[in-house]
């Protein structure tokens, strides 16, 4: 997968900016806020509607500007063009998808799989259980159709019985939001399991391909059994805390994942160096595995 050409108006300190690209690698230079990281979010949010960076920077719009614009047309390895088109004006947002427009935002995810690697990506190693749910997401969602969907279901579901833990409930209606939750949760846990089976391998792999030393280990761990029966009962006996809490305590947001370098814990223990090489090895497994499951060559930004 190529970038041919991206144009973008009011990302940013990007007023109105139009660049042709090479095939294969491109390397794009300037001085400190010319808008070099705005150009390789502006490709981001082509392939995804959202940007890379953290949500208070989200606010992409040129200051004292209410509409965006952003177009590239890319090439696939058998000259098959994809042309996106990405415009907003205040918060309304329209995509189009070899100009036809889309109405969800899963309609385009999957189109371009894109690879980043930047400054803030180091929270996939060091910083919260959350941030790993999310990089996780991304690359199944990418790959697996089915798995998005599922996704989108539990989540929106998820809303729902949240939103009724916080206000006036009876046992039974949050009974019928457990049954809804939980098809979508097995399936989600399934697919995760098998992801990183292989997933970990991969990045080990990695790590002896730049001749590291030392054994990868990847923990994923549920609050129960991938099974109807097993949920609907760890629900039963989370009904209490939720009650408390105000917020569902299971499902597959509140997944963990640790992840070691020979035993040691790459969140705590591990140096800054440590902690990059290891990020380093996630992103380039990220890459081979788009490449492999969806036979499209990753965008990657560096």
């Amino acid at each position: 997968m190529n970038i041919k050409e991206i144009e973008i108006k009011n990302l940013r300190c990007l007023i109105n900016k139009k660049i042709e690209f090479y095939k294969n690698t491109n390397i794009i230079y300037g001085e400190n806020g010319s808008g070099k990281t705005s150009i390789l979010e502006g490709i981001h949010i082509l392939c995804y509607s959202k940007s890379f960076r953290p949500s208070k920077k989200n606010n992409i719009i040129t200051k004292k500007q209410n509409s965006m614009l952003i177009k590239g047309v890319f090439t696939t390895d058998i000259k098959k063009q994809i042309k996106i088109k990405h415009t907003r004006v205040a918060l309304e947002k329209k995509i189009t998808l070899n100009n036809k427009k889309i109405k969800k935002t899963s309609e385009l995810i999957g189109s371009i799989p894109c690879v980043v690697l930047s400054p803030e990506d180091i929270d996939v190693v060091s910083g919260p259980n959350n941030n790993k749910i999310k990089y996780i997401d991304k690359i199944l969602s990418t790959c697996s159709a089915k798995y998005l969907k599922n996704l989108i279901e539990f989540k929106n579901t998820l809303k729902q019985r949240n939103r009724l833990l916080k206000t006036t409930h009876t046992k039974t209606e949050l009974d019928v939001w457990c049954e809804k939750m939980a098809t979508p949760a097995i399936n989600i846990w399934k697919e995760r399991l098998v992801f990183f089976k292989e997933y970990q391998n991969k990045v080990q792999e990695e790590y002896n391909n730049i001749n590291i030393k030392g054994k990868v280990e990847i923990v994923y761990k549920t609050q129960t059994k991938p099974t109807k029966q097993s949920f609907i009962k760890k629900s039963n006996k989370n009904l209490t805390k939720d009650i408390k809490l105000k917020q569902t305590t299971l499902g597959p947001h509140k997944d963990v994942i640790e992840m070691f370098w020979d035993n040691k814990d790459m969140r705590n223990d591990a140096s800054q160096g440590e902690k990059k090489l290891f990020l380093i090895a996630l992103k380039k497994t990220e890459a081979m595995y788009f490449y492999k499951k969806t036979n499209k060559k990753p965008v990657v930004l560096l």
